[in-house]
C-alpha cells in the first residue's frame, strides 16, 4: 500500500466515523417519554369513555384510573 492510498484510506475512515457521530438520532429517553406521552393520552380517553358510559364504578374503570396515575406520576418526574 502506498503512502498515498494510506492516507485515503485514513480520511475516508475518519469521515465515516463523523458522519456516524452526526447521526440525528433522539436520545431514547425523548423517545420513551413520548410513547409514554401517547399512551397517557390513550388511557385518559378509556377513562373518559367509561365515565361517558356510566361505567365509573367498575373494575375497568378503577384499573384504568389507577394506571393512569402511575403513568403520569412517572411522565412528571421525570419531565
Amino acid at each position: 500500500m502506498t503512502h498515498n492510498q494510506k492516507v485515503l484510506a485514513q480520511i475516508v475512515a475518519q469521515y465515516a466515523v463523523q458522519k456516524a457521530r452526526r447521526v440525528d438520532v433522539r436520545p431514547p429517553q425523548d423517545r420513551v417519554m413520548e410513547a409514554l406521552g401517547e399512551a397517557i393520552e390513550s388511557k385518559r380517553n378509556e377513562v373518559r369513555a367509561l365515565v361517558l358510559a356510566g361505567r365509573f364504578e367498575t373494575d375497568a374503570y378503577r384499573t384504568a384510573k389507577a394506571q393512569l396515575a402511575k403513568w403520569t406520576e412517572a411522565w412528571n418526574s421525570n419531565r
